[in-house]
């Protein structure tokens, strides 16, 4: 199983390439330094694309 892993993911770039992966059904790692916007993310994700997720907080 291969991943693709997006940083940046709760805004801009970052965020709009998580979208347009998850849409095409990408298994995605994704990492940004605001949680409450990742969490806004992956809300979108679960509602429109029914994905699951697994959240892990670590400090690189």
């Amino acid at each position: 199983m291969s991943y693709t892993v997006i940083t940046g993911a709760s805004s801009g770039i970052g965020y709009e390439a998580a979208l347009a992966f998850a849409a095409r059904g990408k298994n995605l790692i994704l990492a940004a330094r605001r949680l409450d916007k990742l969490e806004d993310l992956s809300s979108i994700f679960l509602i429109n694309i029914r994905i699951s997720k697994w959240k892990y907080r670590l400090s690189i």
